[in-house]
């Protein structure tokens, strides 16, 4: 059976779209305190994105019949 509804991508799949917390890296920057030298600063370590959980990719765009 070959026919318009077969061509349609399913309707909860969505269409992949960039991750909005990690910019499609995968990982966001964690802050964290260090001291350089008796000097508190911020450093950052990167954590994988708990939103796409590092694929970098989420699911967005949903197809309405």
């Amino acid at each position: 059976m070959t026919g318009v509804d077969d061509e349609r991508p399913r309707r909860d799949a969505g269409v992949p779209v960039v991750c909005s917390a990690c910019g499609g890296d995968g990982y966001t920057a964690q802050p964290q305190l260090t001291v350089l030298d008796g000097i508190p600063q911020t450093g950052v370590a990167a954590a994988p994105c708990t939103w796409c959980g590092r694929t970098g990719r989420r699911r967005g765009i949903h197809a309405h019949d």
